[in-house]
């Protein structure tokens, strides 16, 4: 929800998940603050260095997520809702709405800003070190079955090992240490606006 605090402040209520207190994202002419339960914290646009926009979920949790850094200091916005939810949840809505505000009015500071598309470099490795694991192991079943003797029922086993490997193939062609896609933050904003 869009509440004019005053000619250039804007800000935007939501609830990041349902079992957490209301967060007001607060956009000043110079800086962003976030209000929380327990406080505040806030960055100034002239400090931003870096932008992040992630998304992650399972089958019913979808999580939504901008981090902002100044060096070594990070402010993280992120909501978390069923993957189906649209902007009548007014609370999603609430988020997109002044994420999509904050990347615009850092483009109108810096046009060159751009937004890292990834989770990091920590959760990309994850899911490639696991798909090598899955991988091996869809390996080392069969050949471990094999070796142990004719007496070994060879069918279950390599139909496991099938499983392993279709689901360790995509994992391992996520090649963690390519560069993340980028984008304009401008470009972002108007995506989220049209979401």
């Amino acid at each position: 929800m869009l509440r004019k605090t005053a000619v250039m402040n804007s800000s935007f209520d939501f609830r990041p998940a349902l079992l957490r207190g209301a967060h007001r994202l607060v956009l000043e002419p110079d800086r962003i603050v976030l209000w929380k339960g327990n406080g505040r914290e806030y960055m100034r646009f002239s400090e931003i260095t870096a932008l992040r926009w992630w998304e992650s979920g399972t089958r019913s949790l979808k999580t939504r997520g901008l981090d902002l850094f100044a060096g070594p200091r990070r402010l993280r916005l992120s909501i978390a809702r069923a993957p189906q939810a649209d902007r009548s949840d007014t609370e999603l809505a609430g988020f997109l709405d002044g994420v999509a505000g904050l990347l615009e009015r850092a483009a109108r500071r810096d046009p060159g800003l751009e937004v890292t598309l990834s989770a990091g470099r920590g959760p990309r490795w994850a899911v490639f070190l696991t798909g090598v694991f899955a991988m091996a192991t869809a390996i080392g079943l069969p050949l471990a079955a094999w070796m142990t003797g004719p007496d070994c029922r060879m069918a279950p086993v390599l139909v496991a090992g099938a499983l392993l490997a279709l689901i360790g193939l995509p994992m391992v062609l996520t090649r963690p240490w390519t560069p993340a896609r980028r984008v304009p933050a401008a470009q972002l904003a108007e995506q989220l606006r049209e979401s």
